[in-house]
C-alpha cells in the first residue's frame, strides 16, 4: 500500500509527499534538513518526524517552536492511523493513501477550511438592521464590504458583513461586541467612523464612513517601480497614522493589524484613514480567526514585528509602532524594511536583521527621518518610540524642521 501526505491547508496546499516504506523522513522548513520542505513561516527548520518500518507510522515533535498536532491534539509522539490530519505551523497535512480523496482543510478541527462567498448573491439588495444593500466594493479576510445606503439617517455607508461562521456561539461574540461599542464615541479624521453594528440572521455587520478611493497598497507598488520617492509624502502619511493611533491610545485602544489593506486613501485630497480599528482583537481566539490565520499570514508577514513572529509573544501599542514604521519605510524605499528569498528567510531577518538604512535606496531622505524611521523598527519594543504622542510629536517637529506643510 503506497502512502502519502497530502497537504489540505496552508502554503503548500495541493502538494504531496509520498511516504517511504521504511527509514526516517523529516518535516521541515530547512532547505537542507527536510525531506518534506514547507514554506510555512510557522514551521521549524526541523518541525517533526516520521519513522517508517513498513506496518507502523510514528510521527515525534522535534522540539519544534509551534508545537505539533494530530487531528487538533498537541503530541510528542504519536503513531498515525489512515486519515489522521497532522498540523504544523499553519500547514494540514492529510495521511492518505495515494490517489485518495483529499479532505477538506480544518475538518479535523471542526473548523471552516475556506470562506466561501456564494452567500453575496443573497445579500445584494437586502437590508441588514437600516441599512440596504447595494453592491461589493471589498473583499478582506473575514467577509465583504458594502456599498449601502442608510435608511434612516438618509447618507452612503459601507457595511462590513463578516462570513457566517461568525460567531460560532456567544463567547466570540462578546468580545465582538465590546470591541465595537468602545469604537462607537470615536472621532478623529484620520480614523474611519464607525457608525454602528449588529446582528441579522445569520450575519454580523458593522457600518461606517465611506470612503471612496483606495487603500495604500497601490502608493507601495507605485513606490516600488518609482525611479525616485516623496520622501515627504511618506512623512505626511506618517503623520497621519501617529496621529489618529495617539488619539485612540488615549481611549485605551489599538489596532493590532495595520497593513496597507487596511489604511484607506480618500480620492481628491489623499487623506489617510485607518479602518478595522480593533477588529484583529474582536473576532480573537474565535473559529473564523483561525480559518484565516494561514492566508493572513501569507498576506501580511512582511509588516510583523518580531514579538508577532513568536506564537506566545506579548503585543501591545509598541507593536502598532513598528508596522508604522514599516510602512513608513515602504513609502519612502519602495520595498518593505525586510525582504527574504523565501517566507522563513524573511521571517528570520525580522527577528534577527539590522534594517537597511532608506537612505540606501532613496538619497533625498533626510538623516533624522532616515534614523528616526529606524528607531520605530527597532527589534526591542523596548528601543522603539513607547507612545504614539511620543512619536508623533517627532515626526511633527521633524516635518517642521524640514519645511514639510501637514
Amino acid at each position: 500500500m503506497n502512502l502519502q501526505l497530502l497537504v489540505v491547508a496552508g502554503p503548500d496546499r495541493g502538494r504531496f509527499f509520498p511516504v517511504p516504506p521504511t527509514g526516517i523522513t523529516i518535516i521541515g522548513s530547512s532547505q537542507i534538513h527536510a525531506d518534506f520542505r514547507l514554506h510555512d513561516i510557522g514551521v521549524s527548520r526541523v518541525h517533526c518526524e516520521l519513522e517508517t518500518d513498513g506496518d507502523h507510522f510514528v510521527l515525534a515533535d522535534q522540539e519544534s517552536e509551534n508545537g505539533t498536532f494530530v487531528n487538533g491534539q498537541r503530541i510528542t509522539k504519536q503513531e498515525l492511523k489512515l486519515r489522521d490530519i497532522i498540523r504544523v505551523g499553519e500547514t494540514e497535512l492529510l495521511f492518505q493513501q495515494e490517489g485518495g480523496k483529499p479532505e477538506p482543510a480544518g475538518a479535523a478541527a471542526g473548523k471552516p477550511a475556506t470562506l466561501p462567498m456564494e452567500w453575496v448573491d443573497k445579500l445584494v439588495g437586502t437590508t441588514l438592521g437600516h441599512y440596504a444593500i447595494d453592491s461589493v466594493v471589498g473583499q478582506g479576510h473575514v467577509g465583504l464590504v458594502f456599498l449601502a445606503h442608510d435608511l434612516r439617517d438618509n447618507r452612503v455607508a459601507a457595511l462590513k458583513v463578516l462570513h457566517p461562521a461568525f460567531p460560532k456561539n456567544e463567547e466570540e461574540l462578546g468580545p465582538f461586541s465590546q470591541a465595537i461599542k468602545s469604537l462607537l464615541p470615536l472621532r478623529h479624521p484620520n480614523l474611519v467612523t464607525v457608525y454602528g453594528a449588529g446582528k441579522t440572521g445569520p450575519y454580523c455587520w458593522v457600518a461606517r464612513d465611506y470612503v471612496e478611493g483606495q487603500n495604500l497598497t497601490k502608493e507601495i507598488e507605485q513606490a516600488r517601480t518609482a525611479t525616485t520617492r516623496d520622501w515627504k509624502r511618506a512623512l505626511r502619511v506618517g503623520v497621519s497614522l501617529a496621529r489618529a493611533l495617539d488619539y485612540a491610545e488615549q481611549h485605551q485602544l489599538g489596532h493590532g493589524n495595520l497593513t496597507p489593506q487596511n489604511i484607506l486613501v480618500r480620492a481628491g485630497d489623499q487623506v489617510i484613514k485607518i479602518t478595522d480599528l480593533m477588529l484583529a482583537k474582536a473576532l480573537e481566539g474565535s473559529l473564523i480567526q483561525q480559518a484565516i490565520q494561514p492566508g493572513k499570514l501569507r498576506a501580511e508577514y512582511l509588516y510583523l514585528a518580531p514579538e508577532q513572529t513568536h506564537r506566545h509573544g506579548v503585543t501591545d501599542h509598541r507593536t502598532d509602532i513598528h508596522a508604522v514604521g514599516a510602512l513608513i519605510y515602504s513609502l519612502m524605499t519602495g520595498r518593505p524594511p525586510f525582504e527574504g528569498t523565501s517566507p522563513n528567510d524573511t521571517l528570520a531577518k525580522i527577528r534577527q536583521a539590522e534594517v537597511e538604512k532608506p537612505r540606501k535606496f532613496e538619497k533625498a531622505v533626510p538623516i533624522d527621518f532616515d534614523a528616526l524611521v529606524r528607531k520605530m523598527l527597532a527589534k526591542k519594543p523596548e528601543d522603539r518610540h513607547q507612545s504614539f504622542s511620543e512619536l508623533a510629536g517627532d515626526l511633527e517637529e521633524l516635518a517642521e524642521g524640514m519645511g514639510v506643510a501637514l
